[in-house]
């Protein structure tokens, strides 16, 4: 059987790697301390608990989707932004899996996802924040390259929505982050690359001994 591989873990590891071991503002855990049990609770398939941003982004998300889907971008009163958003991702298919099997060293490892909202020559990844802090913290992510590469599509566009506050869903703007793939050979070897970094994390890290054996025995039981 193939091994599991997720942008969602990818991404946790790396987050692992680079935390800060400064205390975070509750003053009880690091922000090194805090990754470690994120990414052990993801490998470990713990139950999931999203936090009021992240329900708050769902149900965004799950707006676009059911306006898109009843044909009613049109006549839905909304803000002028929103209908952008709106046109932006009409006629796309929503929450497409993606799975592409890719060997390495002998082993197949199966790359998983599901895009936001896909078309035959884009793809669409919609996120939404507080506070907008920039483009490099979405490029600096494996999605862009494991979805191209898997649907062997060149052009991939994150939308950013930008809330006005924690509060609310008032929309203070939208940025467009576009990514063009260099090639499927090159995304190739960019997301191998990331294969091999993290097997090194669960050889290396010193404390990814429960780790390495979550990965093996519940991760990857799909």
């Amino acid at each position: 059987m193939s091994k599991l591989v997720t942008t969602t873990l990818l991404d946790a590891i790396d987050w692992c790697k680079t935390a800060p071991s400064t205390f975070k503002p509750d003053g009880e855990t690091t922000w090194k301390e805090d990754a470690y049990l994120q990414l052990k609770a993801t490998l470990g398939r713990a139950p999931w608990k999203p936090n009021p941003a992240i329900l708050r982004g769902i149900d965004f998300e799950n707006s676009i989707y059911a306006i898109l889907k009843d044909k009613k971008e049109d006549i839905v009163t909304c803000s002028d932004t929103f209908r952008k958003i709106l046109y932006e991702c009409k006629g796309g298919e929503f929450q497409k899996r993606t799975k592409t099997i890719i060997e390495l060293n002998g082993i197949e490892y199966c790359l998983y996802g599901k895009i936001d909202v896909f078309f035959i020559d884009r793809i669409i990844d919609i996120k939404t924040t507080g506070k907008y802090g920039g483009k490099d913290k979405y490029l600096g992510t494996s999605q862009h390259h494991i979805y191209c590469f898997g649907e062997n599509i060149p052009n991939f566009d994150y939308l950013v929505v930008e809330f006005v506050d924690e509060g609310t869903k008032s929309i203070r703007g939208v940025h467009k982050i576009p990514y063009e793939s260099p090639g499927i050979e090159e995304e190739e070897m960019y997301i191998k690359g990331k294969i091999e970094d993290m097997n090194t994390f669960f050889e290396n890290y010193t404390e990814a001994g429960d780790l390495k054996e979550l990965y093996n025995t519940t991760y990857c039981r799909y």
